[in-house]
């Protein structure tokens, strides 16, 4: 199976968020839901996952101190699919 990848930034309040957590989580039909490759964002908020199976992929970005973002996206194989996220302060309780 050919696969593909996913590149990205994250940005915040003040630029580039180093430090974010991103996630995929896939869903298929005969696997259910399941839980794709990870990474941190680099010092300019930049994130690659890299030999990402092809299909439908809910990515999920966190740091602590800001609120949670999460998109969906779809990869296709031999190809990179490019996502820009934006995190906001959280809410102060």
């Amino acid at each position: 199976m050919t696969t593909g990848s996913v590149r990205g930034h994250v940005l915040g309040n003040d630029g580039p968020m180093a430090g974010a957590d991103v996630s995929l989580e896939g869903q298929d039909p005969a696997l259910g839901s399941y839980s794709g490759p990870t990474a941190t964002t680099d010092d300019q908020g930049s994130f690659e996952l890299s030999a990402v199976g092809p299909g439908t992929y809910r990515v999920t970005v966190q740091k602590a101190g800001v609120a949670p973002a999460a998109a969906t996206l779809v990869v296709r194989p031999g190809e990179a699919t490019a996502i820009e996220m934006d995190l906001s302060p959280a809410p102060v309780r």
